[in-house]
């Protein structure tokens, strides 16, 4: 696997009732977003609590929040588009395994 460094977003407060996480903060990319490849792959897990991929295949479609992983990713789609709350939203779908 591959860690990225992450500089020049900002840190906001979540508002309102779309709250992906339970953490009460989010990240906001911009266009001077950096995310960068790191050569020393250690990953500092403090504030991370990771779940099992085997788990996190059992949850429902509408689970409520964003879960901690680590996996190879084996796939990735092509960019989709869906509609929610009539905004039309981009996504790239990733597969991941933990080759078990």
């Amino acid at each position: 696997g591959e860690v990225y460094k992450l500089s020049n977003f900002v840190v906001a407060p979540v508002v309102g009732s779309y709250r992906p996480t339970m953490h009460p903060f989010k990240l906001i990319f911009q266009k001077k977003t950096k995310v960068q490849n790191v050569e020393k792959s250690d990953i500092p897990i403090l504030g991370l609590s990771f779940t099992d991929l085997a788990e996190v295949s059992s949850y429902s479609d509408d689970y409520d929040y964003l879960i901690d992983v680590i996996g190879l990713m084996s796939g990735i789609s092509n960019e989709l588009e869906y509609i929610r709350d009539g905004k039309v939203t981009k996504m790239v779908v990733l597969e991941l395994t933990d080759n078990r």
